[in-house]
């Protein structure tokens, strides 16, 4: 089931690109792991799939460890890509640095800080992606929109964690032209970001969903992130 799942998305993200003559190479798909059994993520690994998303830190450093001993190759363990992709709090901040390679939901500068001083500690470096309301969700984390240029000026001056993009939650919400609106108000505000720091690097957008990842394709997601269509539905 999972192999026919992940060809299933896979397909739906190719014809989204090629819908707006985007390269589908240019959209990385996310395996979305939170409740994941190590045993499936490797059986998602041998299907070709190493880039995956974790929510929960405990869960997430044991899974990674899981996950090494299960495969026992590490030149295919090496291959895994791995992002936190859930709230996380300054005092877990520690546990970051050396398992994921990205962190996609900064918002805090405390939190930023105290990763950059964890990195600078174990001489390694953490690339983050910053989260944005743009729907302006009351019910969700990330800055408003108006606060971003200010959070990236103050972003400049940390050595070892390195802003590469954006990345939003969304309201959920079954008007998908809606949805629409959310995702391409983030990209023209990633545009204008990368206009505004030109040092910086904002290659990542990281929208959509299980049930609107075609859409983020269509309005610029380079990473979709898709748990329920791949894994079925979780406790």
């Amino acid at each position: 089931m999972i192999a026919e799942r992940l060809n299933e998305v896979r397909e739906v993200i190719r014809r989204a690109a090629l819908k707006t003559g985007r390269n589908e190479a240019d959209v990385r798909l996310m395996a979305v792991t939170k409740g994941v059994s190590a045993v499936t993520i490797v059986e998602a690994v041998h299907l070709g799939q190493f880039l995956f998303g974790e929510n929960y830190m405990q869960e997430g450093c044991a899974k990674i460890e899981d996950v090494r001993m299960l495969l026992a190759d590490e030149a295919l363990f090496s291959r895994i890509e791995w992002h936190f992709i859930g709230h996380l709090q300054t005092n877990k901040a520690r546990q970051a640095p050396g398992r994921f390679h990205c962190l996609e939901t900064l918002d805090s500068l405390d939190l930023a800080c105290g990763l950059n001083r964890r990195c600078e500690a174990m001489n390694t470096h953490l690339d983050v992606l910053v989260q944005v309301n743009i729907g302006g969700d009351p019910a969700k984390n990330g800055l408003a929109p108006g606060e971003l240029p200010d959070f990236l000026q103050k972003m400049q001056p940390l050595s070892r964690v390195f802003v590469r993009g954006l990345m939003t939650i969304t309201p959920y919400s079954e008007d998908l032209e809606q949805v629409r609106l959310w995702y391409r108000a983030l990209r023209r505000l990633r545009d204008d970001m990368q206009d505004r720091f030109g040092t910086l690097r904002l290659a990542e957008l990281s929208m959509g969903m299980s049930h609107d990842f075609a859409v983020a394709v269509e309005e610029g997601a380079t990473i979709v992130r898709v748990g329920t269509a791949i894994f079925g539905e979780r406790l």
